[in-house]
């Protein structure tokens, strides 16, 4: 018994080396190398890219509002994440490749077909390609799916070389390649359906990035019927379409594929979530009445499911709203928007920056700085319009900063003109507001420390009591912070000095200095002892005349500033011609008052000649009234000179430029010790 059994396990031993060499040919020896390439390699590699493919979607984050990538690549960071599953399918797959497969001698070869021989070496190929495509490694991948596209035998093996290869020169960026690429994959007629899905979807991808979101949309529609129906793929796949044909202006077909993925309920919340919000997003009020999108976003605002994206849907609502033409209640469902947010900060840079150019567009300039500057916190870097963004907010604050000091000064002045009692009802009224502003801040302040201990309260699990663990905890704290400081960087504003202008101008100037200032930042800014006495309210009035001179010059200069901003960094010429005009009326004994009427001749004159500008109902509304006012009160001065000669200041220059070579001559010959001969000729 024991010779029979050690006979089978020595025939098996001698069966199974000799079945190991690739050097030999038969069923047998074909059987083995299939089944040990397959499972081997090709299956443990596949179950690494599964899990590779998990990690990049949990690490990736959509950016719904623009057209989504088809898949998903790995970046720098991600690459990071997945390289060891990556090191791990290269070195199974290599090792079955060197090991597996079989080269007999021609003379060896049978001529059967089944088994057919090296059956899934190929694959293991392609694995490899994709590994190192995932790892970042675009030259070996390269290398490898170059390698297939010469050697591989059957229309499948082509068609996934020849597309990987395209996608691999798509991410180098050499588009000549990737085409050519694409284009025999394309042509590859009999391969099955997933590679020609797959070829499909990377030539629509390779047609967006094109900007050819007509063509991707052909290849996305032929590539949807091979998918199979509750495919990750296929619900990505018509979010793209869908965003493509908006792309093209096709409006309602865009709307119904959004609505395919709305009823896409296998797919995961968020993709049935978007295929609703972008229908709204799509809605244009040409194509029909909007009363279906609406019922619908207003369901979405009941469901709990929505609790983290309420922002979103009311930020739709808001653009159906404008869109319908109710650009009132727009407003109020953007500025929904934002009170709303959670924790997703594109969308909030997104809400401010809705309403930052809504109130730009309404000409409504201190309030669209506030905005731009909120959005400039919390839009993405690489957002197109950053630097744009960026100008805006800077010019505007320019602008903001002239129209606080002139509100500020202007108040302080109608105080200072008042008789004796009421200005000293006036200033304990002030005192009096402040009083009960404080009071409410302060009683915000503890409702939301309440608020706070009631939901930390309400979560009994150990470790959950402490905040950084409770992510409820931690969204209701940040809702109270920001509902109670609000969603802005920190400043200084809060310091006792000069309190009365601050109530009269949106932003502070930064005062204080040294130990008394770093006390008063040390201060609880709702402390009541924080606040100014009656007797510090009046001393900052500026009513003697000595100060009242210098606010009056301070408010002029804030004044044509202010009509500098208008013109040369808004080109809003109505409200630069506005704002001179008042300093003209307002402030007519300053030293803005030649340069204001100045700048209005040089701002009527520029529409005059550029956009042929005439006004016979207004007789001071043309560059002629102010050329004669200039010349008539400042006659003799360099603005009449101006007016009366337009080349004055090329004289002056060429006048200028005599005088320096000159200069330059006298000093040369200071240095060569010619002093008397200088000292004559001065």
């Amino acid at each position: 018994m024991l010779n029979r059994h050690l006979t089978i396990f020595l025939t098996t031993a001698i069966l199974l080396c000799v079945s190991c060499t690739t050097k030999r040919d038969g069923r047998a020896y074909r059987l083995f190398h299939n089944t040990t390439a397959k499972y081997n390699g090709f299956y443990y590699a596949n179950e690494a890219h599964a899990e590779a493919d998990v990690k990049l979607e949990e690490l990736h984050e959509e950016r719904w509002d623009e057209v989504l990538p088809l898949f998903l690549e790995a970046d720098e960071s991600t690459a990071q994440q997945i390289f060891p599953l990556m090191e791990r399918a290269i070195e199974k797959c290599t090792r079955v490749v060197d090991r597996h497969t079989m080269a007999p001698p021609k003379r060896m070869t049978k001529s059967f077909n089944r088994p057919v021989m090296n059956k899934w070496i190929d694959d293991n190929y392609t694995v490899i390609g994709k590994s190192y495509y995932l790892k970042g490694d675009y030259a070996k991948a390269e290398e490898i799916f170059t390698y297939l596209v010469r050697t591989v035998d059957g229309d499948d093996a082509e068609a996934w070389a020849f597309s990987w290869l395209g996608r691999t020169h798509m991410r180098t960026g050499d588009e000549i390649k990737a085409k050519n690429a694409l284009v025999k994959a394309e042509s590859v007629r009999d391969a099955s359906d997933d590679a020609k899905a797959h070829t499909l979807m990377v030539l629509a991808q390779y047609k967006i990035l094109q900007g050819e979101y007509e063509s991707a949309a052909r290849h996305l529609e032929d590539a949807l019927p091979l998918l199979g129906k509750k495919d990750k793929a296929r619900t990505r796949a018509t979010f793209v379409l869908a965003q493509c044909l908006r792309e093209v202006g096709d409006k309602e077909g865009a709307i119904l594929k959004f609505q395919a993925v709305a009823d896409m309920r296998w797919a995961e919340y968020e993709w049935v979530f978007q295929g609703n919000i972008q229908q709204a997003m799509t809605y244009e009020r040409r194509n029909g009445s909007s009363e279906a999108i609406v019922e619908l976003l207003e369901d979405m605002l009941e469901d709990k499911k929505n609790e983290a994206y309420l922002d979103q849907v009311y930020f739709a609502l808001g653009e159906v709203a404008l869109e319908d033409r109710r650009r009132d209640e727009s407003f109020d469902l953007f500025k929904a928007s934002v009170a709303a947010h959670v924790d997703d900060d594109h969308q909030l840079g997104k809400g401010y920056l809705k309403l930052a150019d809504l109130y730009m567009e309404d000409l409504v300039y201190p309030t669209a700085q506030a905005y731009y500057d909120s959005a400039l916190v919390h839009i993405d870097e690489d957002n197109e319009r950053k630097d744009e963004i960026s100008a805006l907010a800077s010019d505007l604050s320019s602008l903001v900063d002239n129209l606080n000091i002139i509100s500020e000064v202007d108040s302080l002045l109608n105080l200072c003109d008042m008789d004796e009692d009421s200005r000293l009802r006036a200033v304990d009224g002030v005192l009096r507001k402040m009083e009960l502003e404080l009071l409410r801040l302060r009683e915000e302040r503890e409702a939301a420390a309440a608020a706070a201990a009631a939901a930390a309260a309400s979560d009994n699990s150990g470790a959950g009591m402490f905040w950084p663990y409770n992510g409820q905890l931690r969204q209701s704290g940040q809702q109270e912070f920001l509902s109670y400081w609000g969603d802005r960087l920190l400043e200084d504003n809060w310091r006792r000095s000069n309190k009365l202008g601050n109530l009269f101008s949106e932003d502070d100037e930064d005062g204080g200095g040294g130990e008394d200032a770093e006390m008063e930042e040390a201060l609880d800014p709702l402390d009541p002892a924080n606040l100014p006495t009656f007797e510090e309210l009046l001393a900052t009035l500026p009513c003697e005349p000595e100060v009242r001179i210098v606010e009056e010059e301070r408010m002029a200069e804030a004044y044509y500033n202010a009509g500098l901003d208008y013109r040369e960094k808004l080109s809003d010429n109505e409200k630069a011609i506005e704002t001179w005009g008042e300093l003209i009326e307002v402030l007519d004994n300053s030293n803005f008052h030649p340069t204001a009427h100045y700048q209005l001749f040089r701002t009527y004159l520029e529409r005059e000649v550029e956009e042929n500008y005439q006004n016979p109902f207004c007789d001071d509304c043309n560059s002629a009234f102010w050329a004669d006012e200039i010349v008539r009160l400042y006659p003799g001065s360099e603005w009449a000179r101006l007016i009366e000669d337009p080349d004055y200041l090329n004289e002056e220059e060429v006048l200028r430029e005599a005088q320096r070579e000159e200069y330059e001559t006298y000093l040369g010959r200071y240095y060569t010790r010619d002093y008397q001969n200088v000292l004559l000729d001065i």
